[in-house]
């Protein structure tokens, strides 16, 4: 394991040691933050490879997952055969030199594998565990099977959320609430990292994908809470504030302002949309009249915007200091040039740069994501001969069906 008292002469993780012992993307996420904090990632596969090798591909291109790609780059492949009793001392070997554990197996494949907590702390009492769930670290949920599209989306109340109003629920974007809870676990595990440089023992740490649904709706449960029901749906022909909403420009392109304390910002954007006319209306006056003539006022600023580009709204609208952003496409995202470092950096994934959204934190010292993905079982026998195995114990593993 890593020496916790050391200070670290590079990325803030550099010298810390991962055993990613999971599949699919939210605990794998985790584990590719870790990496680009300076970690030293390994990933334990199934001999056949994780799940999502080869899905997830709309153009069904042979043998490429895109999201496999983003969230493994730079990590090393080791592949145990975990059905086979001559991989588990090897596992724990693995265990025993890591600084995190983290994974999604559910308690039954933890007992199974002799790997909860309780039993690591017993003989690695350094190692900070980590599990991502779908639905509890314990419960009567704690053994189902928890995709983010049932757990983060379905079960928390997400789903619905965002539906309110609609004839039909609104289908989740792919991984949204893998990488919200894996931003959680990787926060996490550092705070538990850092704790050990106090105790010198690591702990238990968890998070799970329904709870991070449940937190991001933190505003909605507290007006539940509370008020005893939650904000009633958003109507963009309706907004209670109309300098919180959306309009459509002269160009068919749409915009979104985002002005909360609208008292400060309605003069300036009458002035930018050449709407001085407004601010002689006293019933537009305040944020309560606009608010009770929400319907006629967004309107009339339905009319402004459509007779203007969002280009050209958008220079008066800064110039103003009025809070707006254009509603991009994901095609004119990616190839904003304004994102750079901050939205999307340039990947290189084998021969092949890629634009892709790394995570969404930056240290002084920190590259983007570097590193290509690792074939399955790519770095088994170097990893082994690190933890002290000789070639014969390598092949007698092989030979017992272990490795790969």
């Amino acid at each position: 394991m890593a020496d916790v008292q050391s200070e670290s002469s590079g990325l803030p993780l550099e010298g810390i040691k991962v055993l990613e012992i999971a599949s699919w993307i939210a605990a794998p996420a985790c584990g590719r933050i870790l990496k680009e904090w300076g970690a030293e990632v390994v990933k334990l596969e199934p001999v056949n490879g994780d799940a999502l090798r080869g899905m997830g591909n709309p153009a069904r291109v042979p043998g490429l997952s895109p999201p496999f790609e983003i969230t493994n780059p730079g990590k090393r492949s080791v592949a145990l055969n975990l059905r086979a009793p001559e991989s588990l001392p090897l596992l724990r070997r693995m265990v025993m030199a890591s600084d995190v554990v983290l994974t999604n197996l559910r308690p039954a494949g933890r007992s199974a594998l002799g790997i909860e907590y309780s039993d690591i702390a017993e003989y690695a009492p350094g190692v900070v565990f980590c599990v991502v769930s779908g639905y509890g670290y314990e419960g009567p949920a704690a053994n189902l099977p928890g995709f983010d599209g049932a757990a983060y989306w379905a079960a928390s109340g997400m789903g619905m959320a965002v539906s309110s109003g609609l004839e039909e629920p609104v289908a989740p974007r792919p991984a949204v609430g893998d990488h919200a809870t894996a931003m959680s676990a990787a926060a996490g595990i550092c705070a538990a990292l850092f704790a050990r440089t106090r105790t010198g023992r690591g702990q238990l740490v968890h998070t799970s994908l329904v709870g991070n649904g449940t937190y991001q709706l933190g505003w909605d449960y507290a007006n539940l809470a509370w008020v005893g029901e939650a904000a009633p749906p958003p109507s963009r022909r309706s907004a209670t504030n109309p300098l919180n909403n959306s309009y459509r420009c002269a160009d068919g392109e749409w915009l979104v302002l985002v002005n909360l304390q609208s008292d400060v910002a309605w003069g300036p954007f009458c002035e930018a949309m050449g709407l001085d006319r407004l601010l002689e209306n006293d019933a537009y006056a305040t944020a309560r009249g606009r608010a009770i003539h929400r319907e006629e006022l967004v309107a009339i600023l339905d009319e402004a915007f459509a007779g203007k580009t969002r280009a050209d709204i958008g220079r008066e609208l800064e110039e103003r200091d009025v809070i707006w952003a254009p509603l991009r496409t994901l095609e004119e995202a990616i190839e904003d040039e304004s994102l750079e470092g901050v939205g999307f950096a340039d990947s290189q994934s084998g021969d092949t740069p890629r634009r892709i959204p790394p995570s969404p934190v930056d240290f002084a010292s920190a590259p983007r994501l570097g590193g290509d993905v690792a074939e399955v079982g790519q770095h088994t026998e170097e990893l082994l001969l690190e933890l002290g195995l000789d070639w014969s114990e390598i092949e007698s593993a092989k030979s017992a069906g272990a490795i790969i």
